[in-house]
């Protein structure tokens, strides 16, 4: 927990809603097998961060969830993070893993305020719904997002209870987010269960395999993709989440992309794909700041 609990809410200096903008990166910053093929050889676990943020712009707080850090840790990351870089912190699961979120509200604002502390490296909050948070729960969703401190970041929500994607709640769920100008978040875990292989067994947290709503109710739009370990057999989808990108840039919204995988070695590489497919396109997104670390081409000799 944080050093000191405060009593209310503090101000939050979150980074503003930038129209057009395009953020990509992975859901941790770092992972042992990155060292090597990602990082430099031999790199220490304290220097994840440090290195990661040489190569992407944004990434997940999801250590926040499993446990909310000291004041002095969140501070040490924030000096860690260049500007522009952001961080979107998942809600801790003791906050949105409870039950009722109504019931959680002392303990959320608790939480936004020892992450106040990140500034303007602080990105929208993520609030991840268990997949029993279900639609008989949707009055209290609608109570806490009406409940949330105008100083914080609006959430983006992710929902896993298969009700959500249901015929008769699905369209009152997106007004509702339309109205509150809430993002919702994009889970797209096709390529791990289209194949018949199960690229998760090793892995005690599964994703759960729902449907894919791609029409977004608020300017912030967030698309978790989580590609197969055999990246060629995510071209299937890649290069049209890279046309929806696109169009959703043209319409002026704030888009935030984070690609995972089973096996977390690969993250990385399946989301220099995504960036490589999104240039290709010519769409308007920076480019990575990874590509400042390597060396240019050589060009072939003429003689």
């Amino acid at each position: 927990m944080t050093d000191q609990a405060p009593t209310s809410p503090v101000p939050h200096a979150h980074a503003p809603f930038r129209p057009g903008a395009f953020h990509l990166g992975c859901a941790v910053w770092g992972h042992p097998g990155w060292v090597g093929p990602v990082f430099p050889a031999g790199t220490p676990t304290r220097r994840n961060l440090e290195e990661y943020v040489k190569r992407f712009g944004v990434v997940e707080g999801n250590s926040i969830f499993y446990g909310l850090p000291v004041d002095s840790t969140i501070q040490r990351w924030r000096e860690t993070m260049p500007d522009g870089f952001q961080m979107l912190p998942k809600l801790p699961r003791e906050v949105t893993h409870a039950g009722s979120l109504m019931a959680q509200v002392a303990g959320r604002d608790v939480a936004l305020a020892a992450l106040a502390l990140l500034g303007d490296r602080c990105g929208p909050m993520l609030l991840q719904l268990p997949p029993s948070y279900g639609p008989s729960f949707f009055d209290d969703l609608l109570a806490w997002l009406d409940a949330w401190p105008m100083t914080a970041p609006a959430p983006l929500v992710e929902f896993r209870h298969l009700g959500w994607f249901g015929a008769e709640v699905a369209p009152r769920l997106h007004e509702a987010l339309v109205d509150r100008g809430v993002g919702r978040v994009i889970l797209d875990t096709r390529p791990i269960y289209h194949f018949g292989d199960d690229p998760q067994k090793d892995n005690p947290r599964k994703k759960p395999k729902l449907p894919v709503p791609v029409e977004p109710p608020a300017k912030r739009v967030m698309l978790r993709f989580v590609g197969h370990p055999e990246r060629e057999r995510n071209e299937r989808w890649l290069p049209r989440w890279a046309e929806l990108i696109d169009g959703w840039l043209r319409e002026e919204r704030e888009v935030y992309a984070f690609c995972h995988c089973p096996i977390e070695d690969h993250s990385p590489f399946i989301a220099r794909r995504l960036q490589e497919l999104l240039e290709e396109r010519g769409a308007a997104v920076p480019p990575l700041p990874w590509n400042e670390l390597e060396e240019p081409p050589k060009q072939a000799s003429l003689f």
